[in-house]
Order: C-alpha cells, then structure tokens, then sequence
C-alpha cells in the first residue's frame, strides 16, 4: 500500500492514501497547501491535533467545517468551535480512548508534555504520530533527577504502544542540546517502525539529516522531509 506525505511545518504534515488525506497539527501557516481546492481534491480529510499549543494548532482549521467530508480528531485540551450541528464530524479523545473514523481505528495514548499521541489503525497499516511525545529530558540545563523523571515518564508511554508501526512521525529536538535525539533513539530501538519522519526540528534541518545517519543499517528507514511542500511516497509492506 502506498502513502503520499507532505510536510507542512514544525510537526505537520499531510498523509494520504488516495482516498482520505490526514493533516497531522496543522499551525496554519501553509495555506498554499490546506485550502478549499485541497479539500475537495479528496473524498475525506480528517484534520488530527495532538494538542493546543500553537506550533500544533490554528483555529484556521474550523474554516472547513461546512465542507462535505472534513472530520476532525482533537485532544480534549484543544479549544474547540460551536459544531452543535455537525457534531458527528468531531471526535474528542483523552488518553486511553479510541474511535473510528473513516474506516481508521484511532487511539489516544499519553504524551510528556500536553495533550495526545496518536495511533491510527487501517488498511493494512499502523500510523503514529507522537505530538509531543518526547524523552524531554533537557539534560544540559536539568538534575539527574529532572533527566530520570523524564526518562520514567516516556518509558510509561512508550511501553503502551504496540510493535508492527509502518510510520512514526517523531520529534528530533536539537533545542535540548546534549543528546538531543534520545527519545527518538529510543522510540526506533524499541518499536522498529519500518519508516519514521523527524519533525519539531523547526528550522535546524540537520537535524533529521543527522538522525537519518545515526539509524543507518538498522530496520527503520528513516525519511527526512525539511521544506514545507516537500513530499514522498511510501509504500508500507502490509504482511511485515
């Protein structure tokens, strides 16, 4: 099965498998990329946001409410709009809930920081897309205290998560100095998605370059997309 991606910014992007287009944290600065022609271009989109921070979320988003096959999949901290009439277009989930959209089985797990991370099942295929889910252990500025706290709460989350993920998008933070790639490390050593995109990387676009070196000649393929627009397709092996 294959899978077109785009990236957006920060940690969005859009995945399509032909037929639904997912927009993972779309912060509204793309508009050459979500807008009314996009939406119609596909049979469904289902807008994903993992939490409220503003480098994850824009109300823009609601702009597209009132068009035919826009769906939404929101953390419950995120603010949401007067939808009393189209309420089956919005799914609020916590962590440890799930629910199916578009012929997708979506789960919420926890993040170390605000918010969600979401696990999207269908099709043959396992999506992950972490939010803010991150070893932030900030170690050149923190206790060894702080730097294990951090560690206990991402292997709590971590631990959740099934084995078998085609694509994982995951934060590669160069803001947090000293091994700066730990949790992402630590996510492909445990889980082996067979492809995972860095994001949150902002405008330090070494970062997935180096990262993509660092996981040379293990079982992920490790795909970094840096320019917004940027796109690639994926074909994900649905019997590994």
């Amino acid at each position: 099965m294959f899978f077109e991606i785009t990236y957006l910014s920060n940690s969005g992007f859009i995945l399509s498998d032909g037929t639904t287009a997912m927009v993972f944290d779309y912060q509204g600065d793309c508009p050459n990329q979500i807008n009314p022609m996009f939406i119609q271009a596909n049979c469904q989109t289902v807008f994903f946001v993992s939490h409220s921070h503003a480098d994850h979320f824009s109300p823009s988003i609601y702009e597209f409410a009132e068009l035919p096959g826009v769906y939404y999949v929101l953390s419950s901290d995120v603010p949401q709009t007067d939808f009393a009439a189209s309420a089956h277009q919005f799914t609020v989930l916590s962590p440890g809930q799930q629910a199916q959209v578009c012929g997708y089985q979506v789960r919420a797990f926890g993040s170390t920081d605000q918010g969600v991370s979401f696990l999207i099942q269908g099709r043959g295929a396992t999506i992950f897309h972490a939010g803010d889910l991150n070893n932030w252990h900030w170690k050149d500025e923190s206790t060894s205290r702080y730097v294990q706290g951090a560690q206990q709460d991402f292997d709590a989350v971590v631990s959740q998560l099934p084995q078998g993920i085609d694509i994982a998008f995951f934060p590669v933070d160069p803001r947090m100095g000293t091994d700066y790639a730990l949790g992402a490390l630590q996510f492909a050593a445990r889980l082996a998605p067979q492809v995972l995109i860095p994001m949150h990387f902002r405008q330090d676009v070494f970062a997935p370059m180096d990262f993509q070196k660092a996981l040379a000649g293990s079982n992920t393929d490790v795909v970094p997309l840096v320019q917004s627009g940027q796109t690639c397709r994926i074909e994900v092996d649905t019997d590994a």
